[in-house]
């Protein structure tokens, strides 16, 4: 459900109050500290405009549109999460100002709706990031919600705000069509070599390179071939169906108990090979496929959570180009 909101968009040269360009700039420096350098983060667009409630913001690359969706604010306890968190501690802090949307997929084809302002553009490696206002008037009925990111930000609102906390949010139809759900790829800190006992869970056998194999494990170890290891299936029914096609969800469970591997001595990357180059003495790497957006779904309809650091969607909106004020 997006309900009216306001938001702080490069359209009409109203400058910031001295007080929301001092919360901007804590807010972004959190968001560097937390995320990313400095370098990849757009310029913070220093006008505002109260107009249009509700925006259209679409990603484009050197082959045309790759995202298109709504951003406007909904109400968090309407999004269904489909994965587990990690930093507790830092859901507990109140922000200043949203800086990102959320970002949230539906099964729902999204309505189309006039442009009503000038658009706001920033580049992103790559990408076009654009975001325009549109026409509307009330609420928009999307259908079921669920969070591809900001996992954390969502229960973050939900303890500042109860059951009646918002927040501004990207929503991408028709199942989240362009958006990619990629794995994040893990460093197990420690844990030495696969001990014999995974194969009562998997099967194993080396394979010639170290990247992700679809339906299955990539054990990774510093001087050995890597080695794809296949959930057996009488292990896969042990698991709840909905996260049987997903591999952080079948490492957790059928690989995590026999190596013995806690939360705190995993290490998430973007990539297989930087999960290769920081593998030190004694450590383990494990690559996982692509995680099935209709999967992702079914977990959340069936209030089954993935891992934490489950899935990896992108492209996600940038940091800064559109922000609202929260307090």
């Amino acid at each position: 459900m997006l309900a009216p909101f306001a938001a702080h968009l490069a359209a009409t040269p109203d400058p910031m109050s001295r007080d929301e360009a001092a919360a901007a700039s804590r807010a972004l420096r959190h968001a560097v500290a937390r995320y990313q350098s400095a370098d990849d983060l757009p310029e913070l667009l220093p006008y505002r405009t109260s107009g249009p409630s509700l925006y259209h913001y679409s990603v484009t690359g050197p082959a045309g549109t790759m995202v298109s969706g709504l951003v406007g604010l909904v109400r968090v306890a309407t999004l269904l999460p489909h994965e587990a968190t990690i930093r507790e501690a830092e859901d507990r802090e109140a922000v200043d100002l949203e800086i990102r949307p959320l970002l949230a997929i539906t099964r729902t084809t999204l309505p189309q709706f006039p442009e009503a302002g000038p658009p706001a553009t920033v580049t992103f490696g790559s990408q076009l990031h654009r975001v325009v206002p549109v026409r509307h008037r009330g609420e928009i009925d999307l259908g079921t919600l669920v969070v591809a990111d900001g996992h954390h930000r969502r229960r973050s609102a939900m303890r500042h705000g109860g059951d009646r906390a918002v927040a501004m949010t990207m929503v991408v139809g028709d199942g989240g069509r362009g958006l990619c759900a990629d794995a994040f790829q893990r460093r197990l800190i420690g844990v030495g070599p696969l001990p014999p006992s995974a194969g009562e869970s998997f099967t194993i056998e080396e394979i010639p390179r170290s990247t992700p194999r679809v339906g299955g494990v990539v054990w990774l170890e510093r001087g050995r071939k890597p080695r794809l290891l296949r959930p057996r299936p009488e292990a896969l029914e042990t698991m709840p169906e909905p996260l049987r096609p997903i591999g952080s969800a079948v490492a957790a469970h059928l690989l995590y108990p026999h190596v013995g591997v806690t939360q705190e001595r995993i290490e998430h990357f973007s990539t297989p090979a930087a999960v290769v180059h920081a593998l030190g003495q004694g450590d383990a790497g494990i690559l996982l496929p692509r995680v099935p957006i209709p999967a992702v779904f079914a977990a959340a309809a069936a209030r089954t959570m993935l891992p934490p650091k489950g899935s990896r969607f992108h492209p996600k909106p940038v940091r800064g180009l559109v922000i609202r004020a929260t307090a």
